[in-house]
């Protein structure tokens, strides 16, 4: 006969396993993402982003399931299925290890854009952070799975994380400016110079 602590102690065993294993597949829960993507959105809202302007209106992005089941669709698929629908716009990234942040690597390209109307060139290097920082998006859902081959963006990776994000309504329409800045004033550059 299994006493009642046994039994416990099996459950308690079989609900680590859950939770370990869906921790090798999500690295970030929902609210982790929804936090990140807002930390963000608030630096530049701060005048905490080297030569970038302080928007006139940033507002923080709210959860969207919907958005995240679309963003789960193309993750699960461990392939690249660049249909998005009309209204949304989307980033991906794929990382080998869980070290790497998708988000903070999005907005690490606010160093290759230089303030202004989207353009072709600009998007290619800075799209990623322009869709996170743009003000006329409201609504945001991703999802990360671990799979065991990835293709996408014309490569193919083993063992590989792929994070896709949604955003409702798009950015990135070219142009257009990410925000209406405060002035046409650009914030400094942090690193110190001498004469």
């Amino acid at each position: 006969m299994i006493s009642c602590n046994k039994v416990g102690l099996m459950l308690g065993l079989v609900f680590c396993l859950q939770l370990v294993g869906r921790s090798l597949q999500q690295l970030y829960t929902e609210e982790q993402f929804l936090e990140k993507h807002n930390n963000y959105r608030r630096k530049v809202r701060e005048g905490n982003v080297p030569f970038q302007p302080i928007p006139r209106c940033l507002r923080n992005l709210v959860w969207s399931d919907n958005l995240q089941a679309a963003a789960k669709n193309v993750a699960e698929s461990c392939a690249q299925k660049h249909v998005i629908p009309v209204g949304q716009g989307e980033n991906l990234a794929v990382t080998t290890t869980a070290q790497i942040d998708p988000i903070e690597m999005w907005f690490n390209e606010q160093q290759n854009f230089k303030f202004g109307p989207i353009t072709n060139e600009n998007l290619a290097t800075a799209g990623r952070y322009t869709q996170m920082v743009w003000s006329k998006t409201k609504e945001v859902g991703c999802y990360q799975k671990l799979c065991s081959t990835v293709t996408a963006m014309g490569k193919t990776w083993q063992n590989a994380y792929y994070t896709v994000c949604r955003y409702s309504p798009s950015g990135n329409l070219l142009g257009s400016t990410p925000y209406t800045p405060i002035s046409d004033a650009l914030q400094p550059s942090t690193v110190a110079t001498t004469p």
